[in-house]
């Protein structure tokens, strides 16, 4: 057992391979491929960071980042929402949200998702699908159709695809499958996302507005 914890915790390749052979008299080849598979793991990590859309109907944006070690690969973006603003806030028309996080982080962008069609989640698009490097867009029909229209009022042009449900979706280290929920709105997807190295992470996205 000490020499498994050793394993996991093995950092650079060499010692990687010096310690799996140390195992080979130890335990047999299936339980060696597991703890590798596992290892690998580990140097994988997946960050969810809401930029909106927490706490009641409004700004709704989230970030799923995929890190190899400290480095970051690659990122998704599910819905570009805009908020509303409260009673007392005289004079504010929209809210919507921060996306300072991501300034610097532009190049990592693969594709930007889409929910549904509602302004809590599609209203901030106009202001900010330039900002975050023009990623493509995956949706379905109806919310690619108010999309396209509320980017027209602005003049702006938007690469959008209409996703096919039957078909598994690759960004960057990211696979994406699809399917359809109806929650007072049509064509509402549910978005599951998963690294292709970790089958068992899934991140379930559910809008229920």
């Amino acid at each position: 057992m000490r020499e498994i914890v050793e394993f996991l915790s093995a950092r650079n390749l060499l010692d990687k391979l010096f310690l799996r052979q140390l195992l080979l008299d130890k335990v047999d080849d299936t339980l060696v491929i597991v703890i590798i598979y596992f290892l690998i793991m580990l140097q994988y990590k997946v960050r969810f960071l809401p930029l909106g859309g927490v706490v009641g109907v409004t700004k709704n944006m989230y970030v799923y980042e995929i890190y190899e070690g400290d480095v970051l690969k690659d990122i998704l973006i599910v819905d570009c929402g805009m908020g509303f603003p409260e009673a007392n806030e005289l004079g504010v028309d929209l809210v919507i949200p921060d996306i300072s996080y991501l300034e610097d982080k532009v190049d990592k962008i693969r594709a930007l998702l889409f929910s549904h069609g509602h302004e809590d989640h599609i209203g901030a698009v106009p202001f900010y699908y330039e900002k975050l490097g023009k990623p493509p867009i995956y949706t379905s029909k109806l919310t690619a159709l108010f999309i396209t229209n509320k980017a027209r009022e602005f003049s702006q042009n938007v690469n959008i695809t209409q996703i096919d449900y039957a078909h598994d979706y690759r960004f960057g280290e990211f696979d994406v499958r699809l399917s359809t929920l109806l929650i007072r709105f049509p064509t509402l997807p549910i978005f599951l996302s998963r690294h292709r190295l970790a089958p068992f992470i899934t991140v379930r996205i559910l809008s229920l507005t």
